[in-house]
């Protein structure tokens, strides 16, 4: 589930900064009369964060998960060796 959640999040953080970098190179190739200003590109790079942060979060999400699974894993690793009855 971590490495699906984590594939979706980079996906999402992919396309995002593809499109931009789309939009930059389109502006700077043939630059329109509205993207001259300097607030387009700051709502640009705003809108840009905000859509990034939902799939930065849920990367981190999926971090957590996974560090979670293997805690589990370590946890029960230990639990075999410590239970009562096993010959050291």
């Amino acid at each position: 589930m971590a490495l699906f959640l984590k594939y979706v999040a980079g996906a999402c953080l992919v396309v995002t900064w593809c499109v931009a970098g789309l939009v930059a190179a389109g502006a700077l190739i043939s630059p329109q009369p509205d993207t001259q200003g300097g607030t387009f590109w700051l709502y640009f790079i705003a809108t840009c964060i905000g859509l990034s942060l939902p799939a930065a979060i849920l990367f981190a999400f999926a971090a957590i998960v996974e560090d979670v699974s293997e805690m589990k894993n370590h946890l029960a690793a230990m639990r075999r060796y410590y239970e009562p009855g096993r010959q050291a």
